[in-house]
């Protein structure tokens, strides 16, 4: 039977397409979904081309070949340019300055000819001694070799700015986006503590994380981020707050209790009616002193943020100012002192008020990949400054990178969250939290109660204040509930022998959210009953 040749064969097809196909799944891997969807919109049209016009599958081909033969050429021009200079240059230059034993000779040169003293001036055919021309030339060899690397670096850093020239980067601000670098997690990678033991017993945790995932905060001036309005089954947010459980009935007539705090407050791992604060008002509703309670609670936030939230609320007309606020603190002050402050050795002493993510902030700016430890440390060293602007620009480092981003990255699906992974040594991924960021935290944090404590006598609110439980081995962190001082009350113990309860290094479950909201609650009822006492209501 004799085949059509001008029908196209399947393989024409995928000959002309293919290419394209692995054009947008390398562009897909690199995060560039226009770019990938374009090319496999080209990839589909020319399969359809192929189909109907027998005769472009022939002619793509040697288009496609030649392109080949080009892009190939060109490669193996490159490489072999940079292995000469790379390789041979360096390995020429070395073996130029140390001579081997046998080119340190007289060469073929005879006793008493050129190279001996009885030679005179005489002329001669032998070869010249090259002992004392060689001694004499390496200085030179080695300035030359010196050049040459130096030149190989310019040459790599120009090459990377033509590169970041023609190719740029999406440009990073000085305060990125908390969806990308303060917490909210990445949508695509799966939170390891959805399978910790503390959410075994919640059904409801997948739908309950991908809320979680999908919060985004914006710039605030002082407070550095602010919570979009979000409204879903589990987590609804409007303004500063959260939803908070409240009894039936109306509001006027009872006392207002503000909550501020971290993550712990703001209720990680809980859902709107299960947070420490709904169980607070839970508490007292049973109690018969019911409340009106709003969790004001900050996800990875420090006291310090805490207390400049709470002027600024208190300084809206349009907001009610609350009888009694309860800040819940330690963790995260603590794991915020262990960052390494901008300006290195000069600022590691420091105790200044900082927000956790100082990390991101210094890489926001540092495209490299280096840390604020190192950023910082570079800042007065010149040599090390000018080496980081190096990496930076190389091409060579730029392919180093894609190449380690493409095949050294675990798998987005089965990657642990970057806020609390098994990894993570202490909170937020924040490493060598130890004795001396408890000791800087707990003159920070005292600073900021004093503050707390000093608005809330001039606006006549009651202010309560707490040292959170934590599920950390940190040298000196309970002792700290102990060194702070009155008034703060100590919670440290209120989780022993509920490790079950913890998410992670801070974070609770419902179930530890109703016993963390047991021990303030006692703290708590005694102001409520000189309220309702004082309001002409016998409790």
């Amino acid at each position: 039977m004799k085949v059509d040749a001008a029908v196209p064969s399947r393989g024409d097809v995928l000959g002309l397409a293919g290419p394209f196909v692995v054009v947008g799944v390398a562009l897909a891997a690199l995060g560039r979904p226009v770019g990938a969807a374009a090319a496999l919109v080209v990839a589909g049209a020319s399969a359809n081309v192929a189909a109907f016009r027998p005769g472009l599958p022939e002619q793509a081909r040697r288009v496609r070949d030649r392109l080949v033969h080009l892009v190939g050429t060109g490669l193996a021009a490159f490489l072999a340019g940079a292995t000469f200079v790379v390789l041979f240059i360096p390995a020429w230059a070395f073996r130029r300055v140390r001579r081997a034993p046998w080119q340190t000779s007289d060469g073929w040169t005879a006793p008493g000819s050129a190279s001996s003293p009885a030679a005179g001036s005489r002329r001669s055919f032998a070869a010249a001694p090259v002992g004392n021309a060689a001694a004499a030339t390496r200085p030179k060899l080695a300035f030359a070799s010196l050049g040459a690397v130096v030149l190989l670096l310019l040459a790599d850093s120009g090459a990377g700015l033509l590169w970041e020239r023609a190719l740029p980067a999406p440009e990073k601000g000085s305060v990125p986006q908390v969806g990308e670098s303060f917490g909210a997690d990445n949508p695509r990678v799966r939170d390891s503590r959805m399978d910790s033991a503390a959410m075994a017993g919640a059904p409801w945790r997948a739908a309950y994380f991908a809320e979680l995932q999908s919060i985004r905060s914006t710039y605030w001036p002082y407070l550095l981020t602010r919570p979009t309005s979000f409204h879903g089954t589990y987590i609804n947010l409007d303004r500063w707050e959260r939803k908070t459980w409240q009894p039936a009935g109306p509001v006027a007539g009872r006392p207002s209790v503000w909550l501020l705090g971290g993550s712990v407050v703001w209720g990680e791992g809980q859902r709107d009616l299960h947070t420490i604060a709904s169980e607070v008002s839970r508490l007292a509703a049973a109690d018969h002193l019911p409340i009106d309670a709003h969790n004001f609670g900050q996800r990875d936030w420090v006291s310090y943020q805490e207390v400049s939230l709470y002027d600024q609320l208190l300084a809206d007309p349009g907001q009610p100012k609350p009888d009694v606020a309860l800040f819940l603190d330690g963790a995260d002050d603590v794991a915020a002192q262990a960052q390494h402050l901008p300006g290195g050795a000069s600022a590691s002493a420091l105790a200044v008020p900082v927000h956790l993510g100082l990390d991101q902030v210094v890489l926001a700016q540092d495209p490299s990949g280096a840390s604020a430890a190192a950023v910082a440390a570079s800042a007065s060293n010149p040599i090390r400054a000018t080496w980081g602007a190096y990496l930076r620009h190389s091409l060579a480092a730029k392919a180093v990178r894609g190449v380690h981003g493409l095949v050294g990255a675990a798998p987005a699906g089965a990657e642990p969250s970057a806020r609390c992974g098994a990894t993570c040594p202490a909170i937020w991924g924040t490493a060598d939290i130890g004795p001396d960021a408890v000791h800087k935290a707990i003159a920070v944090y005292r600073q900021n109660r004093a503050m707390a404590a000093d608005i809330s006598r001039r606006r006549g609110v009651v202010a309560r204040f707490f040292w959170q439980p934590a599920n950390m081995d940190v040298s000196g962190y309970r002792e700290a509930a102990t060194r702070v001082g009155p008034p703060t009350i100590d919670l440290t113990a209120v989780l022993d022998g509920h490790q079950d309860d913890h998410l992670d290094a801070v974070d609770v479950n419902e179930a530890g959210a109703r016993r963390v909201a047991a021990a303030i609650y006692a703290r708590l009822r005694p102001d409520l009953v000189r309220w309702y006492r004082s309001h002409g209501h016998r409790p």
